[in-house]
């Protein structure tokens, strides 16, 4: 007597993969370990150095592995993508953990709204121990009603807790490859120009802050916001309202990316991307920036380094890495 063929996947789960042996297997078991939908579990080993591809192998078929030479996470989804088979398309970071009714929830509610491509939900905050702080929307709000206006202001949308169309994803040409900070903000705002999102309080996944987080560098991360939104304000076909608000935010990025070249001790680099002082809101952050100005004008060179280390560390989500982190601190 033959088995019972299994049902077609109705999610394709991809988790891309670079370096990421620490909490890998972890991330892998909890999209093995869903409940009530059938799903196929695609990794992509995005040039792996580390023994990530070890700890794939020993899944065996439970899993589909794809590898490329390294290409960032964006040419990593996108890759996984192109070969998943489902409708519904989940993205799930190799350091991030699912609970097991994310899909159920997922896939319920995108079968009962067909008009919206993408529904997300809310995450809880771990540390590299696992050890819970709280619900990750407390630091991702959204500002507006309207979501391609709230938005702009900033991602208010965890990747680890999306459910998306697959035909809606190919129809937006996936991920920029050139982003590798802002890639999933990005797509958001491409897709929420002419969709509404669904969205939950459900905590449905486990967002996890350690001492690799690539968000943890923030002067990188802030280079690429505003180049998104730089481009968004070069697009005609953006009403000019839109325009003037896209603008607004962008200069509000270049100077917190030139208050960080500050803090660094540069302030040739920062004086180089500050946009005109009129342009700098809020008022306060115009006011840290020439202050901190003033302070290193008047600090001599050799110990410029001890006063900018007396500034807070930047943290991510209210948390610094692990202590006993091998990062250097944030200066």
């Amino acid at each position: 007597m033959s088995d019972t063929p299994s049902p077609p996947p109705r999610a394709s789960v991809i988790i891309p993969v670079f370096n990421g042996e620490r909490f890998l297997a972890a991330a892998v078991d909890s999209a093995l370990s869903q409940r009530g939908v059938p799903c196929e579990v695609i990794c992509v080993d995005d040039g792996s150095t580390d023994a990530s591809r070890e700890v794939l192998d020993a899944f065996g078929d439970r899993i589909r592995v794809l590898a490329q030479a390294n290409a960032g996470v964006s040419a990593a989804r996108n890759h996984g993508a192109a070969h998943a088979t489902a409708p519904y398309l989940a993205f799930l970071d190799q350091d991030d953990l699912w609970e097991p009714d994310f899909l159920t929830t997922q896939v319920s509610w995108l079968d009962d709204h067909p008009d919206h491509p993408l529904v997300h939900g809310d995450s809880r905050l771990v540390d590299a121990d696992g050890k819970d702080h709280g619900r990750r929307s407390r630091y991702l709000v959204r500002q507006s009603d309207d979501l391609f206006v709230s938005l702009i202001a900033g991602n208010f949308i965890g990747i680890e807790t999306i459910l998306l169309r697959a035909d809606a994803f190919h129809a937006a040409a996936g991920f920029d490859p050139d982003l590798h900070l802002m890639e999933d903000w990005d797509l958001w705002l491409r897709l929420a120009r002419d969709h509404a999102f669904g969205h939950h309080d459900h905590q449905i996944a486990r967002y996890r802050v350690h001492d690799r987080n690539l968000t943890h560098d923030r002067e990188p991360l802030l280079a690429e916001w505003a180049d998104v939104l730089t481009r968004l304000a070069d697009d005609s076909n953006l009403p000019e309202a839109l325009r003037t608000l896209v603008r607004q935010q962008s200069h509000r990025r270049r100077a917190e990316q030139a208050w960080h070249r500050l803090r660094r001790g540069d302030r040739e680099g920062a004086a180089a991307i500050v946009p005109p002082a009129s342009n700098i809101k809020p008022l306060s952050l115009r006011w840290k920036i020439r202050a901190l100005r003033t302070v290193l004008s008047l600090t001599p060179p050799p110990i410029r380094p001890a006063v900018v280390r007396l500034l807070p560390r930047t943290r991510l989500h209210g948390l610094l890495p692990n202590a006993g982190s091998t990062e250097s601190p944030v200066p």
